[in-house]
């Protein structure tokens, strides 16, 4: 067994999303980890706040297509974490709180716009579900508060808070 596997315990939570066929809940190296696999298509940080909401867990959550596992049945813990190592940062799903006054008060902005609870700075925000209208209205609100106008291309192509605040901060 490898030290990185010999760090990894399984976890029961249930994850009660309707949009995950199977997941895995596991702790490595201090920090929880949830392996969904989805019925369709799911957002790893939708169903990151929606365990945050059910279970106020602060969580790592990753799509994958498969849940690998041992000759039991069992879910083999070291060959997924193996997988989730893999995956780029853009590929998993953390929450990051705001650092400083501009993100907050955006992250805030998204909040509202969305009806969401928290609004971490990497969030894509279509993945907390937003569409074209909210873009306008974060577009205006944005002008309003800040006094930048931002293209609805800008501000798509910016994605998280963490983006839509350089943008501010170099035009303001």
């Amino acid at each position: 067994m490898s030290a990185s596997s010999a760090a990894r315990h399984e976890h029961a939570i249930t994850i009660d999303h309707p949009d995950v066929r199977a997941a895995a809940v596991y702790e490595e190296n201090g920090e929880l980890i949830v392996a969904v696999v989805p019925k369709s298509y799911a957002s790893a940080t939708g169903i990151r706040e929606h365990l945050w909401k059910r279970h106020a867990l602060q969580v790592l959550v990753v799509v994958v297509d498969e849940l690998p596992a041992m000759t039991d049945g069992a879910v083999d813990l070291t060959k997924l974490g193996e997988e989730v190592a893999a995956l780029t940062a853009s590929q998993k799903s953390r929450y990051v709180a705001a650092s400083g006054d501009l993100e907050s008060q955006l992250a805030g902005l998204l909040g509202e716009i969305l009806e969401i609870e928290r609004v971490g700075v990497l969030d894509d925000f279509m993945d907390l579900g937003g569409n074209s209208m909210d873009m306008v209205q974060l577009s205006t609100l944005i002008m309003e508060r800040f006094g930048v106008d931002l293209s609805l291309e800008i501000v798509f192509e910016a994605a998280t808070v963490r983006n839509l605040a350089g943008i501010v901060r170099q035009r303001s």
